[in-house]
């Protein structure tokens, strides 16, 4: 049971190094989770006065809704464009 996905992102066919520091294709959370945490970052390294909760806010807002059990799927397939972009319409969001 996945009751605790808040929001999807690829990770099947995803190419990363293993440990012998060849490219292997690989598949799952691990793979996942990177893509999400590295949207996090870079919303935040542009918007560094807005909290935790509004880039979550942000980029659950923004995800593609996909079909599938909620439970599997969460809020949706990650966009991290559209996170950045909703992200700069609040009051924390920098503007330069």
């Amino acid at each position: 049971n996945n009751c605790d996905v808040d929001i999807v992102a690829p990770g099947v066919g995803v190419n990363s190094i293993n440990k012998d520091g060849g490219i292997s294709c690989m598949d799952g959370t691990s793979q996942a989770a990177p893509h999400v945490a590295g949207v996090a970052a870079l919303i935040w390294s542009k918007h560094p006065n807005c909290g935790r909760q509004d880039i979550i806010d942000a980029i659950k807002n923004t995800a593609k809704e996909i079909t599938g059990d909620i439970d599997q799927v969460g809020s949706g397939l990650l966009q991290g464009k559209a996170a950045l972009d909703e992200l700069a319409t609040k009051s924390c969001a920098t503007t330069s």
